[in-house]
């Protein structure tokens, strides 16, 4: 055989099999449901009335609870890149800033999971279950129920 088409055969071989891992990745993690996440709407329109309007009440108190802290974070996050940008670069100062952006993160998750710990009691494990996709990360810069 042609040493170039050992080498094209080869090649093309190996690219399938990336290709073939790849696509059976993102198979299985759809199929697992790792990237299932649910907009409040979403989970909203599933529920009856009065889980509903418990649901949404909850997450409305959220999203003014922690508005401010959303905004102290973008801008915190806004002076850690300043910092980092900076001429010369001040590790300590930066270090800290970072410190205090987790402690407003969590800040943020622990008020999020005492809205839903509010409400769960009045769920079904179904309806919780959808819930759970409200809990994963939200984009950045989108306020924590995903609208």
């Amino acid at each position: 055989m042609n040493h170039k088409l050992k080498i094209f055969l080869t090649v093309s071989v190996l690219l399938n099999l990336l290709l073939l891992g790849v696509i059976s990745g993102l198979a299985s993690r759809h199929l697992i449901g790792e990237d299932e996440r649910y907009s409040l709407d979403e989970v909203a329109a599933t529920l009856p009335a009065d889980k509903r309007e418990a649901l949404l009440s909850a997450m409305q108190r959220l999203d003014q609870d922690t508005g401010e802290m959303h905004e102290q974070l973008s801008d915190a996050k806004k002076k850690a890149l300043v910092i980092l940008k900076a001429q010369p670069f001040d590790k300590e100062e930066y270090l800290a800033q970072l410190q205090r952006m987790n402690k407003m993160r969590d800040q943020i998750i622990l008020r999020k999971a005492e809205a839903v710990a509010e409400i769960a009691p009045q769920m079904s494990p179904q309806d919780r279950e959808k819930i759970i996709g409200l809990m994963r990360r939200p984009d950045h810069g989108q306020p924590a129920t995903g609208k």
